[in-house]
């Protein structure tokens, strides 16, 4: 006999309670799909799971990017992904009465009222060892001892932090007098509130920052656009070498770029070049760097790395979009030789995506050229790879016109292949004009 319809309500409850965030949307979507009666109650759970889920990100928003490892890969300090759910947990027993009236606010206005009295409750709460703070202490400490500390801090500086975020996206913005003034003082204050405030506020605002690099502007606006000499012995040091090894790791991804792995390889190259450039623009912006000091040196060493790399793919691509579209030797009467394509089999499609990964590299590199000062190199390569395109697509096309070809649907082959290059190379609208030369020609041909 089945187990009684709230025991079964009971278990789903509590394994919604430890459930993923992603896995409680997912299971939301999948619910919302289904209108059946039977399900209503467990609709119904959820949706109320995601509400309460919403009120706790609002709740502990400063602290909760610090709970999930960044999509970029960016370092940053981590706590694990339970900590909001326990932490919350915790709140409810804690503070019932508060909670619930935040809640009950933020469900109908969407404003924040006692969010920042919350998060100093928990922090003092963790710090007393209170009763209801000991699952989170104990999860906290398992993860890394002194964990559950240092999660006190964060919260402490939650409230500050919370404005702090607010006015983020101005800072970043515009690196105005004003605006550094202002974080000036937020730091200042943060000393007010703890010992070492500054690396953690820091830690706070990069966690809610896209572009990780631009970190760089409020230790600019903090330290007066300090020098590395100095910057390389403070207490903001390692985030500047967060961003340096950041940078080293996407030379090394730059580095790793596999022609075999088509477009989509070509694509991840050139992000890494792309992030590695912005994030070395913004070093050299924002602090003032020394050729003999600390960062300098390792901003010019990979300044380098990454034009030598970049220079080197673009340099094999004409020689690699030739190995994709065969040539062979004819005889025009007596001993006079040309070269002509060879359209006797259809084209290798290793060959061909090796080259589509070039060209996409190619296409894409357009846009950090000047950046990254490979500029005059990337004009004659493209030059070249422009010509050998446009004298294949004339061979082919004079060959179908001729009718000297072996299979028809071998040359179209060709021709899309080569069509699908110049809309790397050049724009797609040279690649359609191919395409409908190419099905011009071959009409008459093909009807015969």
């Amino acid at each position: 006999m089945g187990a009684p319809i709230n025991d079964r309500l009971g278990i789903v409850q509590r394994l919604l309670e430890t459930a993923p965030d992603n896995v409680v949307r997912d299971l939301d979507t999948a619910l919302r799909a289904d209108t059946s009666a039977p399900l209503a109650p467990v609709r119904a759970m959820v949706r109320a799971e995601m509400s309460d889920r919403q009120v706790r990100d609002v709740v502990l928003a400063p602290v909760a990017p610090l709970c999930s490892p960044r999509a970029d890969g960016f370092k940053q300090t981590m706590f694990p992904v339970g900590a909001l759910s326990r932490a919350w947990r915790a709140l409810r027993e804690l503070d019932p009465k508060t909670v619930n009236v935040v809640v009950s606010n933020l469900t109908l206005t969407a404003e924040e009222p006692a969010c920042d009295d919350l998060c100093k409750a928990a922090a003092a709460a963790i710090r007393d060892g209170h009763p209801a703070m000991q699952g989170l202490i104990r999860y906290l400490e398992d993860f890394q001892p002194g964990a559950a500390k240092l999660f006190a801090t964060y919260l402490d500086l939650a409230p500050l932090a919370r404005t702090a975020i607010k006015r983020l996206p101005s800072w970043l913005r515009n690196s105005s007098e004003e605006n550094a003034a202002s974080v000036r003082l937020l730091f200042k204050d943060a000393d007010a509130i703890t010992d070492d405030a500054s690396p953690h506020v820091l830690e706070i605002l990069l966690a809610q920052i896209a572009e990780p690099w631009r970190v760089l502007r409020i230790i600019s606006a903090v330290t007066k656009r300090g020098g590395d000499r100095y910057l390389s012995s403070s207490e903001l040091a390692e985030f500047c070498e967060r961003v340096l090894n950041d940078i080293d790791r996407r030379v090394n991804l730059l580095r790793l770029f596999d022609l075999e792995g088509g477009v989509e390889a070509a694509q991840t190259a050139y992000n890494a070049l792309a992030v590695a450039l912005s994030a070395i623009a913004e070093f050299e912006e924002c602090l003032d760097l020394n050729k003999e000091g600390p960062w300098g040196q390792r901003i010019i060493k990979m300044k380098g790395a990454l034009s030598n790399l970049t220079e080197g793919y673009l340099k094999k691509s004409p020689k690699i979009v030739d190995a994709a579209l065969p040539m062979q030797q004819v005889r025009i009467g007596g001993m006079k030789l040309r070269m002509e394509p060879c359209l006797e089999g259809t084209p290798d499609p290793r060959l061909v995506r090796r080259a589509m990964a070039s060209l996409s590299f190619f296409e894409r590199s357009r846009a950090t050229a000047s950046q990254g000062g490979y500029g005059s190199m990337r004009g004659k390569v493209g030059e070249e790879i422009t010509h050998r395109l446009d004298s294949y697509v004339e061979d082919v096309l004079a060959m179908i016109h001729g009718g000297e070809f072996d299979s028809l649907d071998n040359a179209m082959a060709y021709i899309e292949v080569v069509a699908d290059m110049i809309g790397l190379a050049q724009d797609e609208k040279s690649a359609q004009i191919v395409r409908r030369r190419a099905a011009s020609a071959a009409e008459p041909r093909a009807t015969a």
